[in-house]
């Protein structure tokens, strides 16, 4: 038998039995500490091999020979498309043979990594050599494969008697595949959003995980690791405006990739519905809106302006945590805008509710009763309230009805900064009524609880002198009015004073129907007031202003004088019925009863009776005098003139002087007015006989 052969063929046996007898190799010979099994089950000692049986370099087995079997190690440098395959030096090999396939049983093996010849320097021949003087290389590079899929290979040695080893272990080594680049997330809505990412060229599909903290220990559920088979997902049944976490793997045919950043992400949260203010007070009201799913709490926007270009005081943006605030210290009668957002637990919504337009309310004002009433107005009353900047004083016709076709014009919301309203160009003799509104900056309160009733006057009637006096009675006289259906009449027995005690019995408001009254049964020469009303169809004139009127008193007759003295006479007249005295007036001059001719103490002079002694006289001068007869309240007309002279007074006789047989002197004192003197002479002492 051929030696060589016998060993081959004993060799062959061993090793067979090392493969049939354990993966430990049990029955590689007891000596040998680093047997090994290749990944086809065959015993190997890279130590001390015993060779024959290797693949020639093609796969087959090989002829026998001594070269140690490679052993693989892990792959290296690894990149999506390449990496380089790696195994132990085998002393003496002058070439490897590299098989690389898709699966572990290499019966996909690349086609260009099937038995790839790796030379050394001394080898000789073909094959991939390495630099000069060296043995052959124990990486090499495996290029053009896919991303992310598993890879298989294997080495066997060879080397410069030509022998070839069995094949090396197996190494199951990948390419690598890229993480995706997660992009923002978009076509956000309430419940959720759509995550991206880039494609990565070998990725059969993605896993996207959602988290809600950043170190992805709070995982959304259903997206933890979640297949995706395309390079977005909508992420849905998730809370309004939270914040969320994501990222994605890319997943090649055997393996997965790191994790792509991580995208900060948020579902949106939709904008409150805001209501109608509510509790509204003079000074406040309550914001309303609608709560928001997913909504922690709200921020509300007060304005003055409904542009909201200004906000109140702390009102750019207040949380709310319910769905109503109570805002207080606000201006009487004043409009303000609000508007809400809502906050989720991370984002609030984009947008701001409707814009709802509020106010406070403004105190009713209380009417009270009109003033100053005239024949074309009055005046409106009412009380002041506190943060009224106007009152609306509303005057209708028809009680209790303030719609526009019952309001006089000028007068349907006249503003007024006081609290009263002088209202004019109304129709006399009319009833109206009035309401009033408080008004603050920009908004009026409802109307007054009361209702003012107010009309205007009838103008008073014009009072006429009286006419068919007489000394007991008279005729009243007054101009018809024209608003007028009747009248009221008051006369009073004391002038000007229409005190009840005063009143002519019957005569207080004596409704009388035309413009004239006859009197009777009066006083004679006395006064009496009287003044009168006009009745209206609804309203009744104010009086007119008093007039004064008077019954006469009968003239005196004047009588001639009698007893005329040196220095006076006694002047005489009738009795007058009802005269309560006399005037008389005495002049020296003819008709002419002024300052300079009246006697002094006779201009007049008042008497009781119907004659009087005229007394401090010119002694024998001629006089004129004339009577009133005076009643209560007048005096009658004069008199007619009576003329009158005063006597002469009587000298006071002297004694004679110059006294002679045939003669004497006559002496007497002067008398005064006296222009001449009669002088009788007797020698009878009774002046029987006058000489001469």
């Amino acid at each position: 038998m051929n030696i060589s052969k016998f060993t081959t063929i004993l060799t062959f046996f061993f090793v067979l039995g090392c493969y049939q007898a354990s993966a430990q190799c049990a029955l590689c010979p007891p000596d040998d500490d680093g047997c090994v099994t290749d990944a086809n089950g065959d015993c190997i000692d890279p130590i001390d091999p015993i060779g024959g049986g290797g693949d020639d370099g093609g796969g087959n087995n090989g002829g026998g020979g001594s070269s140690s079997v490679p052993v693989a190690t892990e792959e290296s440098s690894k990149t999506t498309l390449s990496f380089n395959a790696n195994w132990n030096a085998v002393t003496g090999a002058t070439y490897y043979y590299l098989d690389v396939a898709e699966d572990s049983n290499f019966s996909n093996i690349l086609s260009a990594y099937n038995n790839v010849e790796i030379a050394g320097t001394n080898a000789g021949g073909g094959g991939i050599q390495g630099p000069d003087g060296d043995p052959p290389p124990t990486v090499y590079s495996v290029l053009n494969l896919t991303p992310g899929k598993n890879y298989y290979y294997r080495v066997r040695a060879k080397d410069s008697g030509g022998t070839v080893s069995g094949n090396s272990n197996t190494i199951t080594a990948n390419t690598l595949i890229n993480a995706p680049t997660a992009l923002q997330e978009n076509t956000r809505t309430n419940t959720s959003f759509k995550a991206r990412w880039n494609g990565v060229s070998g990725a059969v599909s993605y896993r996207l995980d959602v988290a809600t903290n950043n170190s992805f220990t709070s995982m959304v559920s259903g997206y933890n690791n979640k297949s995706v088979s395309n390079t977005s997902r909508t992420v849905s049944g998730l809370t309004p405006g939270k914040r969320y976490y994501y990222r994605v793997r890319a997943v090649g045919a055997d393996i997965t990739s790191s994790n792509s950043g991580n995208i900060t992400a948020n579902t949106t949260i939709s904008a409150p519905t805001a209501l109608e203010e509510s509790n509204k007070g003079n000074q406040k009201f309550t914001a309303n809106w609608q709560s928001v799913t997913g909504a922690v709490s709200y921020l509300l926007y007060v304005s003055e302006e409904d542009d909201f270009s200004t906000h109140l005081t702390n009102y750019d943006g207040y949380s709310v945590t319910g769905t109503s605030h109570e805002l207080t210290g606000l201006t009487r009668g004043k409009k303000y805008y609000y508007k809400v957002k809502s906050v989720g637990s991370h984002y609030q919504s984009n947008g701001f509710s409707s814009s709802i337009t509020a106010n406070t309310y403004i105190s009713k004002t209380i009417v009270a009763e009109e003033t100053a009433n005239t024949s074309d107005g009055f005046t409106a009353n009412w009380s002041a309230v506190t943060g009224a900047e106007t009152y609306l004083l509303y005057i209708t016709t028809v009680s209790g009805d303030y719609s526009a076709a019952n309001l006089v014009a000028g007068y349907d919301g006249a503003s007024y900064t006081n609290t009263s309203a002088n209202v004019t160009g109304l129709p006399s003799g009319k009833t109206f009524y009035y309401k009033v509104k408080s008004r603050g900056p920009d908004i009026a309160s409802g109307y007054s609880l009361d209702e003012i009733t107010a009309h205007t006057t009838i103008d008073p009637p014009a009072t006429a002198s009286a006419s068919n006096q007489s000394t007991t009675g008279l005729t009243l006289n007054w101009d018809a009015h024209p608003d007028a259906d009747s009248y009221l009449l008051q006369v009073s027995k004391v002038v000007d004073d229409f005190s009840s005690a005063n009143l002519l019995a019957g005569y207080d408001d004596l409704s009388v129907a035309s413009n004239s009254i006859n009197l009777t049964g009066l006083e004679i020469g006395k006064s009496y007031s009287f003044r009168i009303k006009a009745v209206g169809t609804s309203e009744t004139s104010a009086y007119s202003a008093p007039r004064t009127v008077t019954t006469i008193i009968d003239i005196p007759t004047a009588t001639a004088a009698s007893n005329p003295v040196a220095d006076g006479f006694t002047a005489n007249w009738d009795a007058v019925p009802g005269a309560q005295s006399y005037n008389l007036w005495v002049t020296s001059v003819s008709n002419d009863y002024g300052a300079g001719n009246v006697i002094d103490g006779y201009g007049p002079k008042s008497v009781t009776s119907n004659s009087e002694d005229v007394i401090g006289l010119f002694t024998g001068t001629q006089y004129y005098y004339k009577v009133q007869a005076v009643g209560e309240d007048i005096s009658s007309l004069f008199s007619q003139q009576i003329t009158a002279n005063s006597a002469m007074q009587v000298p006071v006789v002297l004694e004679e002087t110059n006294l002679s047989e045939t003669s004497f002197t006559a002496n007497w004192q002067p008398i005064l007015g006296a222009t001449a003197y009669t002088l009788q002479l007797s020698n009878v002492a009774d002046f029987s006989v006058v000489l001469a």
